[in-house]
């Protein structure tokens, strides 16, 4: 897909985060390169992986906020949810970095 920018007359191409799900489909069947491809497995496991993760971090809510009605039981959950929030953001954004380089598969890494 082209895009047009109005201040330049030239074309640019869609970045990978305003790909439809239409468009990967479309990528991961052509033949592209090596590196481009990497790009493209990379934002479709990153799209599932996203999703199932609003269900993951649901569970692990209802588990942590089902305790009994103290308040420094209700605190201590808080802490820990946000401690398993900030942990899982940094092991994704390092996988994510080594799917980027090409070191560890996409569907490993996401």
């Amino acid at each position: 897909v082209i895009l047009y920018d109005p201040l330049e007359i030239q074309e640019r191409e869609k970045s990978a985060q305003s790909w439809t799900w239409g468009d990967i489909q479309d990528k991961m069947q052509s033949h592209l390169a090596p590196k481009e491809m990497i790009k493209v497995r990379i934002e479709w496991h990153k799209r599932m992986a996203i999703a199932v993760l609003c269900l993951v971090f649901a569970l692990c809510g209802v588990g942590l906020g089902v305790q009994p009605n103290r308040r420094a039981a209700r605190s201590s959950g808080f802490i820990i949810c946000l401690g398993v929030i900030i942990g899982y953001w940094i092991l994704y954004v390092g996988a994510e970095g080594l799917a980027r380089g090409g070191q560890v598969p996409a569907a490993t890494a996401l």
